[in-house]
């Protein structure tokens, strides 16, 4: 008797093998492509924390202005020394840690002008003063810094 024996060329290996590959290269492009958005997601979320935090110091700043006539005489007394040695102004910065949060935030009060018209005021003895607040954020350990300005016009200034 004799067995026919069969022979195999071992397609269904290699076949199996390149399908295996395109599965890996798939699978590892998809990873790939994860940990991507996830950075993205990360960076955009701590852009935002650090966004927000320079827009609470602006608005912290506001209502400290509202009712703080020290920091609008820092103002003035910043832009008059300026003036008269010829230096930048060194305007004064308020800082803030917010609620204990992991951002830091610090508002810039500059100078804008003075004397201009209040909606419904009267100029008779009492002034206005215009400035710009610059607000920083910064979220801690990560770099991430962002900036938000806002102008403000204290209304009734009295000069001293």
């Amino acid at each position: 008797m004799h067995l026919h024996k069969r022979h195999q060329h071992g397609s269904a290996l290699v076949i199996s093998l390149l399908i295996l590959l395109v599965l890996t290269v798939i699978g590892a492009t998809a990873l790939n492509s994860s940990i991507m958005e996830e950075k993205m997601a990360s960076n955009f979320q701590t852009g935002n924390m650090a966004y927000q935090a320079a827009e609470s110091a602006v608005n912290l700043t506001h209502a400290r202005v509202a009712w703080n006539y020290n920091l609008v005489d820092q103002v003035i007394n910043a832009r008059n020394l300026a003036q008269q040695t010829g230096n930048p102004a060194v305007w004064p910065t308020v800082t803030y840690n917010i609620n204990g949060s992991p951002t830091n935030a610090a508002a810039t009060i500059q100078y804008v002008g003075e004397n201009e018209p209040c909606p419904g005021g009267s100029m008779s003895e009492t002034g206005t003063v215009s400035m710009l607040v610059r607000g920083t954020g910064t979220v801690n350990a990560t770099g991430a810094s962002r900036t938000h300005s806002a102008g403000i016009i204290k209304c009734n200034y009295v000069k001293q």
